[in-house]
């Protein structure tokens, strides 16, 4: 049979289609934002673990792509500085989701559909990881 996957983005669970008002052309992304009942069922799949990957959608347009009217701006948006620690922040720290559960969004279940060896730390493979401290803080 032919395998089905999930992904999801982080903005389509931390925000709603209520952030292009006022024609805010950073909040214009593909697939567009949704309302709060579909940013609520996202969720909900996300907490049964019926999303496989979580995506950061890292697509950066540059500000004379984005400081346009918001029907000729460019869909995208630039993410991947923020992604770890928006999905911290809101999932891991809220105990939404564990380490180990952020680590098989991101990286495990991400490698293992690509039929890629990676997603693993272990020795022999190759280093491909991120390492943070959750205590440390910096500006």
């Amino acid at each position: 049979g032919v395998k089905v996957f999930c992904e999801v983005s982080l903005h389509h669970l931390l925000k709603t289609d209520k952030e292009c008002l006022g024609y805010n052309t950073s909040a214009k992304i593909d697939p567009p934002l949704k309302d709060e009942n579909n940013q609520k069922q996202l969720l909900k799949y996300l907490k049964n673990k019926d999303i496989d990957i979580l995506t950061s959608l890292h697509s950066p347009k540059s500000v004379v792509q984005k400081d346009i009217s918001f029907d000729e701006a460019a869909y995208g948006v630039d993410s991947i500085g923020d992604y770890l620690k928006e999905i911290y922040e809101n999932f891991v720290k809220k105990d939404i989701l564990t380490l180990k559960d952020i680590v098989e969004l991101t990286s495990k279940n991400p490698a293992k559909i690509l039929n890629l060896k990676k997603g693993v730390i272990k020795e022999g493979e190759k280093a491909d990881f991120i390492l943070f401290d959750t205590k440390k803080c910096w500006v």
